[in-house]
């Protein structure tokens, strides 16, 4: 897994060298027809100032245009690439990659951001990720296993290059696949290793630097903690507020029926309006956030950044936009935790906070909150800007991930690891591995076993018919709605592969509905009566 970890991270870094270099371009010409240049960050070779000429209205027609354009080729089950990896792991299965697709929707996220679609970039490289694990799952010939394992740490390695955080990204990517108190150990290491080979080969062609040139700061007063506690609670709240609002315009728009095309068309339209009013709509926002981060915007403007990008947020993510949802998370905290300082300090202006420090730890702690990722979240910030605000962080992020609810931005997330199917094949094995009564299989035979709580399906147990013998799992007529997941045989428990033949004697443990396993039964039944009746004929007319 070393190897192939780090294989798709340099494929990772080389690829997203180019698209994001070919982005670049494509912002300045699509966003500069209209007379408009956001402020870039000097890290991806941009300059901090807003550069607005003769602003020609008619081409911000370009922004709602490029949006349908994007959503035309490729009508998106997941907008976020992100939910849809996570919802890939947790089945259980590796699933082809289809090449066509992955292209479209490749193609669709550079024509959306690169008309200035407020999202982030990492939602068009998610999508490579996804085709460079395919590869190189297939190069090495690798299990399901080591696919999704493959296909965790591609999607660290593109985060790791987008935020300029190796291993801050990889411990986001081991922390995003649950809701609660839980991390997958397994897929830390190789996400460590791609990030890394992947960040190393990126910077190598585009150069080292930080994201974001955070000023030096000072360590906050230990008399100024509560007011971090304070500010990760008030960003949680906000950030429920936040994912009530997409859920309920999401839910809302689908009972209209409304077309796709229409709906993101309509959404384009309204940030092409705000952008009119307000310079800072288009863009990821990333390179304003630096301009508040260096002390260059007034409190004014900040108010406005949060209020603008908070709305512009949902309207794009109600639309069914293509791009990447982590960076907005990251802007709308920072803008969120800099107003609150600058409120604090207008009410008690003798006593002022730090709201670079502040506009900091906000954007930890909104994205810690409506992503399920607190630890991830700290260690990106601090990677940012150092130590001397760690504090904070943790404070801040952790008490926002615990007053916040459950549910996040990935509604694919799994509370525990017994939900993922990722890992029921582990925990049953382990389970029906510990000492049991020797009558197991007639238990399972008589009473199917309910394996998930609320789950409908059962473990139901099965002797091997005769006709599958020297056959595997893949050789033989099984419903798809049925898992074979175990083999008992010769006293031990087997999970079978692919190539796992039956052999006689073999029980067969299945999961799936009762009554679709009654069913199947009663086949098979039939089946093997059908082969032993001219048999029995024969053996009949030689007696006589």
């Amino acid at each position: 897994m070393v190897l192939y970890s780090a294989l798709a991270g340099v494929l990772v870094g080389v690829a997203s060298a180019l698209l994001l270099s070919a982005l670049d371009h494509a912002q300045d010409y699509l966003m500069g027809l209209a007379g408009y240049h956001p402020p870039s960050l000097p890290s991806r070779g941009g300059v901090l100032m807003a550069f607005e000429g003769n602003i020609r209205w008619w081409a911000l027609l370009v922004i709602p245009a490029c949006a349908v354009l994007a959503v035309w080729l490729y009508k998106p089950v997941h907008i976020d690439p992100l939910a849809e990896t996570i919802e890939h792991y947790h089945s259980g299965e590796s699933r082809p990659v289809q090449w066509r697709l992955q292209l479209q929707r490749i193609l669709a996220g550079f024509i959306s951001i690169g008309a200035g679609v407020p999202l982030g970039r990492e939602g068009m490289l998610l999508s490579v990720a996804q085709a460079t694990a395919h590869l190189t799952s297939r190069f090495g010939s690798l299990s399901k296993s080591e696919a999704r394992t493959i296909l965790m740490a591609s999607c660290a390695a593109v985060l790791g290059v987008v935020f300029h955080a190796p291993l801050a990204c990889a411990v986001i990517i081991a922390e995003i696949l649950y809701r609660r108190n839980e991390f997958e150990f397994e897929v830390l290491m190789p996400a460590v290793l791609s990030s890394v080979a992947a960040y190393a080969i990126y910077g190598t062609l585009m150069g080292f630097s930080p994201l974001l040139d955070i000023p030096p700061v000072e360590t906050p007063s230990y008399w100024s903690m509560p007011l971090y506690l304070l500010l990760g609670a008030i960003i949680a709240g906000l950030a429920n507020v936040y994912l009530q609002a997409i859920r309920t315009l999401r839910r809302n728009l689908r009972k209209l029926r409304l077309n796709l095309l229409f709906v993101t068309l309509t959404g384009g339209v309204a940030v092409a309006l705000c952008s009119v009013f307000f310079d800072g709509t288009l863009g990821d926002g990333l390179g304003w956030t630096q301009l508040n981060f260096m002390g260059m915007l007034d409190d004014l403007s900040v108010y406005q950044h949060f209020m603008v990008r908070f709305m512009v947020t949902l309207i794009v993510s109600g639309a069914f936009m293509i791009g990447g949802y982590f960076t907005p998370q990251l802007v709308i905290g920072a803008f969120a935790g800099a107003s609150l300082g600058a409120a604090i300090n207008a009410v008690f202006p003798a006593d002022p906070v730090n709201v670079l420090v502040f506009g900091l730890v906000g954007a930890a702690a909104f994205l810690s909150s409506t992503t399920n990722i607190p630890l991830g979240a700290t260690l990106l910030l601090a990677t940012w800007s150092g130590e001397e605000i760690l504090i904070p962080l943790v404070l801040s992020t952790f008490t926002a991930y615990a007053v916040g609810g459950v549910y996040s931005l990935y509604v694919e997330q799994k509370n525990v690891r017994a939900e993922s199917g990722a890992h029921i094949s582990n925990i049953v094995t382990e389970a029906l591995s510990q000492p049991a009564p020797q009558d197991l299989m007639e238990l399972l035979r008589n009473q199917p076993v309910t394996v998930l709580q609320g789950d409908t399906e059962q473990i139901s147990g099965i002797e091997v018919p005769e006709a599958w013998y020297g056959k595997t799992k893949g050789e033989v007529d099984i419903p798809d709605t049925i898992l074979v997941f175990a083999i008992a045989r010769e006293g031990k428990i087997h999970v079978p592969n692919n190539k796992t033949p039956f052999i006689a004697g073999d029980q067969v443990m299945l999961i799936g509905e009762p009554q679709e396993v009654s069913a199947f039964r009663e086949t098979l039944a039939a089946q093997q009566a059908q082969q032993q009746q001219p048999g029995d004929a024969g053996d009949t007319e030689v007696v006589a």
